[in-house]
């Protein structure tokens, strides 16, 4: 989309699992079986 890669995934743990799109670059480090660490991050306004 607007020229940017955007891979999809599915992240689970033993709690639950989400689907995850990331935008560019980080797509290509990513392969089948790594283990990923998730932060979150809000920015108020």
């Amino acid at each position: 989309k607007d020229g940017n890669e955007v891979r999809s995934c599915k992240v689970a743990d033993k709690t639950g699992s989400v689907n995850l799109s990331i935008w560019g670059d980080y797509g290509n480090h990513i392969q089948p079986g790594d283990i990923l660490i998730l932060y979150w991050r809000s920015k108020s306004n």
